[in-house]
């Protein structure tokens, strides 16, 4: 377990995954169904104790293992000055998660992803306003 004091009014780190989200269709228990830190701010109260690839157990005995983004988001920026985490540095569970987030996105990306809506091109518009 983690004990942060907050400095200012973030901990200084960022999250990634959670359940509810897109990406936990096929979430396996311990897979990459966690909240995991993304980032560390070198400015925060998480930096030197916190890492990439470290998933959040719980929050002052709250537990997000089964957390949605939104439940641990608000757990971490309502929880005090003081803070105590408890995570677990599981970096191939990270990297899994982050795998299948880049693959959603690139999905979502692609041109077959979407419908794309034709407007017809009026002749009588493009004359009256040449190129």
């Amino acid at each position: 377990m983690v004990r942060l004091v907050r400095t200012g009014s973030r901990l200084g780190m960022d999250i990634v995954g959670g359940l509810g989200g897109e990406i936990d269709g096929n979430c396996v228990e311990d897979d990459t169904c966690g909240v995991f830190v993304s980032g560390v701010s070198t400015e925060g109260a998480a930096y030197g104790l916190l890492h990439r690839g470290d998933r959040i157990l719980s929050v002052n005995g709250r537990d997000l293992t089964r957390a949605t983004h939104e439940q641990a988001a608000a757990a971490l920026k309502y929880s005090g000055s003081a803070v105590t985490i408890a995570a677990q540095y599981q970096p191939e569970q990270y990297e899994r998660l982050r795998a299948r987030i880049r693959a959603i996105n690139a999905t979502a990306m692609s041109p077959h992803s979407y419908t794309r809506t034709h407007i017809p091109v009026r002749p009588d518009v493009h004359a009256a306003y040449p190129r």
